[in-house]
């Protein structure tokens, strides 16, 4: 579980929301969001990791709903673009937040 505050855009327009991602993996997130998220829309995403500055990528929606549980709109994506240099420092934050979850750390 990650808890990082980002940005969104939708590369073709000026449109811009916030964002909170809540999970990684290797290869995409998901993050609550003020409203739900069209699947398959690609939209652009910069955050600032800790320690290692600001990256930037861009996604495709593969889910999105209402949680009213929590009373958010929750969505998965995959990444789909993301220069190298960004793509290191995302890997690095990743391997260090499952490292805190072995069990032998």
């Amino acid at each position: 579980v990650v808890d990082l505050d980002a940005e969104c855009c939708v590369p073709s327009q000026e449109e811009r929301f916030k964002v909170k991602i809540a999970n990684i993996n290797e290869s995409g997130l998901s993050f609550t969001a003020p409203m739900g998220i069209t699947p398959g829309r690609k939209i652009r995403i910069e955050t600032t990791l800790p320690g290692d500055g600001r990256i930037l990528f861009d996604v495709k929606i593969v889910w999105s709903g209402y949680f009213e549980k929590n009373g958010e709109y929750r969505s998965g994506a995959k990444i789909i673009a993301m220069d190298a240099d960004h793509n290191e420092k995302y890997l690095r934050f990743y391997n260090a937040k499952i490292a805190t979850l072995s069990p032998n750390s």
